[in-house]
């Protein structure tokens, strides 16, 4: 079984303070939320949190820059996702027929126009 030799370090990347609780959370291998937050119930039920926090923090060394191992992936290379599904448009080069209603399965019905202008002339 290969074991990995395991170092705690200050996060550079995930910081909000000092990087202790990302350095802390990339050793445990959970979320740097978690650590943040038990840092929170430390410093607020017990009031040691914070002593802990500046201990590490000058007591840890910042983690040491990552190289890249394998080239980026060039964004231009990825094909852009089909547009959705759009209601059919008339061709551009046909004028829009601004008589034909906008909503609706056709033009309206003689007494669904009646109603519709009874309706506008009683707002």
């Amino acid at each position: 079984m290969k074991t990995r030799n395991k170092t705690l370090y200050l996060d550079t990347t995930d910081r909000m303070i000092g990087g202790v609780c990302g350095g802390l959370a990339r050793y445990f291998d959970i979320d740097p939320t978690l650590v943040r937050l038990a840092f929170v119930l430390f410093t607020t039920f017990g009031g040691g949190g914070v002593l802990a926090y500046v201990i590490l923090w000058v007591v840890l060394e910042p983690a040491p820059p990552v190289e890249a191992s394998a080239p980026v992936a060039d964004i231009d290379l990825v094909e852009p996702a089909a547009p959705a599904a759009v209601d059919e448009a008339p061709p551009a080069d046909e004028p829009l027929d601004l008589d034909e209603p906008l909503v609706g399965d056709g033009p309206l019905s003689d007494a669904e126009a009646a109603a519709d202008r009874e309706q506008s002339a009683q707002a």
